[in-house]
């Protein structure tokens, strides 16, 4: 396969498909859930996981032939980081006390986005918080979409419920503490980064983990986004929420 520098000099690299790339598997996931949102005649058959200094993904276009799409998740790596720890414990807790009753989870939460809540400043206590948490969403109706509190914990935990999506259910604890929405982080050091490829490249930053903010909190990166296809190799950028199989915003291709 050959490629051009972006001083302009040739060269080539070999083509092998990627297999050791710990995010393969979840980027060909959200890859395959990002073709129906994204309105592209992309080849279901052609899409494969790429090596670097590839872009992770190279598929097929009808009538436009191959392109490349470099993956990056929006997250505040920060705050996911500090209490990871805390984190999966509770989620192990919670998946613990679902499987006691799996009909229940798939009757009412099958397609829905859970987000835990907990108040920072419990941290010692917010274990012995689950079971009231597991009472709480036994009574949600499989219709209910929106916010609630938990009863018995005096606000120490709140619920937020979203519906729609694949998959389900789908929990994501947080043990408290400030977030950014709409990092620009990630999506920067993509940006920075130089690419092999004969193919045009597109970028899909994609939220998985971190449910996406409202429309008005991606303002920021949105704006930052359309300026990478001036500054990077990128001739369009893309926005995804997966949760939801949502395009969330692309820019003009370039």
């Amino acid at each position: 396969m050959s490629w051009r520098r972006s001083d302009g000099r040739a060269g080539s690299v070999q083509r092998e498909v990627c297999l050791t790339d710990k995010h393969a598997a979840r980027e060909l996931e959200v890859f395959r859930g990002f073709v129906g949102p994204s309105g592209l005649p992309i080849e279901p058959a052609s899409i494969e996981k790429r090596c670097p200094p590839e872009p992770d993904i190279l598929c097929t276009l009808r009538n436009d032939g191959p392109v490349a799409f470099e993956m990056v998740e929006v997250t505040d790596e920060d705050a996911f980081a500090r209490p990871m720890g805390n984190r999966s414990k509770l989620a192990d807790a919670l998946r613990d006390g679902f499987r006691s009753d799996q009909r229940f989870l798939e009757k009412t939460l099958g397609d829905a986005f859970v987000k835990i809540d907990f108040r920072p400043d419990l941290l010692q206590k917010q274990r012995k918080l689950i079971p009231s948490v597991l009472d709480a969403l036994a009574q949600v109706g499989a219709d209910f979409c929106g916010q609630c509190e938990v009863p018995k914990t005096k606000g120490a935990v709140s619920l937020l419920i979203l519906r729609g999506i694949v998959g389900g259910p789908r929990l994501q604890v947080d043990p408290g503490g400030p977030m950014d929405s709409a990092p620009l982080d990630a999506v920067r050091r993509k940006s920075h980064k130089e690419y092999i490829t004969t193919s045009p490249i597109e970028l899909l930053a994609y939220y998985y983990a971190q449910p996406a903010p409202s429309d008005i909190a991606l303002t920021d990166l949105i704006a930052f986004v359309n300026l990478q296809v001036l500054t990077s190799q990128f001739r369009r950028v893309w926005l995804f929420d997966f949760l939801r199989r949502k395009i969330l915003h692309a820019t003009p291709l370039n």
